[in-house]
């Protein structure tokens, strides 16, 4: 994996919360601050739109 967004790619293929990205993978990585902030809303929209409730229809959040 060489980007972030491979990065998240694969954890949202593997089915680790945002919360587990947010405490243990992003900053194992060297993320925080702002960084951090920003990749974990991204993620979050990424993994509401793949597991939320809203059965296939987008993701308006």
């Amino acid at each position: 994996m060489n980007t972030i967004d491979e990065k998240l790619q694969h954890w949202l293929a593997t089915g680790k919360s945002s919360g587990m990205v947010e405490r243990f993978k992003l900053p194992k990585h060297g993320y925080s601050g702002k960084d951090l902030d920003n990749l974990v809303k991204k993620y979050g929209q990424m993994h509401r739109k793949e597991y939320g409730l809203n059965n296939g229809r987008p993701f308006t959040g």
